[in-house]
């Protein structure tokens, strides 16, 4: 009997086919893995909200008024909180209102008037005030200085009271009856002479209103402070 021959080729062969077999059975099984592995879920993301800020109530309106002098004064909120093109009311109105008045401009050697508009329904007894100027560029004229041509006939002036370099005091007197008497629509406060050239503020300050019983009258002014330019 011949002995078998010899293949030396045959071990290597099955060596490598069992390489390859291992080989796809691993990769096999990592695949079903991957596949059997879980999504990875994500956190919910926690969102915090600012707390509500607190709203400061808007200021109301409040009336003051001045126990020396009878003014009423109406302050009102400012616009950034009562809001734009929102317009404040007045709650308060005054028995009398004045309104002063001046020329914007006037020549070297001119006279003008400080003239008031008075406006109210409450018998008015006497109403005073001072009124400060620039001596160096007005001088006040007193009653025998006036010029009277400028001025209606029953035009009813404040008097002079007292002057003093840059100041002067004026009074008018209302009174005549019981009921007292009625306001004139307009009256001259005071007359005044150019001197230089210059802006002459004028101030109107101390007014004081008393009804026919020297009670004091509450009252609203404007255009107690004027600039006028001489040249």
């Amino acid at each position: 009997m011949q002995p078998p021959p010899h293949r030396p080729w045959v071990l290597p062969v099955a060596c490598a086919v069992l390489g390859v077999v291992w080989v796809i059975w691993l990769a096999q099984d990592g695949r079903r893995t991957e596949e059997a592995a879980p999504e990875p879920v994500p956190a919910p993301v926690k969102t915090t909200s600012p707390p509500p800020q607190p709203t400061a109530p808007t200021p109301m309106p409040t009336t003051t008024m001045a126990p020396s002098e009878g003014r009423v004064a109406v302050t009102s909120p400012p616009p950034s909180i009562a809001g734009a093109g929102r317009q404040t009311k007045s709650v308060a109105t005054a028995p009398l209102q004045l309104a002063f008045q001046t020329p914007t401009s006037a020549s070297v050697g001119e006279a003008f008037d400080v003239r008031v508009t008075l406006m109210g329904q409450q018998p008015v007894g006497r109403i005073a005030m001072d009124i400060a100027y620039d001596a160096a560029l007005l001088k006040a004229r007193g009653t025998e200085e006036v010029d009277y041509g400028q001025r209606p006939p029953d035009d009813r002036a404040f008097t002079i009271e007292r002057t003093s370099d840059g100041q002067v005091a004026v009074r008018m007197l209302l009174g005549g009856g019981p009921a007292g008497q009625a306001l004139p629509p307009s009256a001259a406060v005071v007359q005044f002479e150019a001197l230089a050239p210059g802006g002459a503020v004028l101030r109107i300050s101390g007014i004081a209103v008393l009804d026919m019983a020297d009670q004091p009258v509450p009252w609203q002014a404007v255009g107690e402070e004027n600039i006028v330019l001489i040249h």
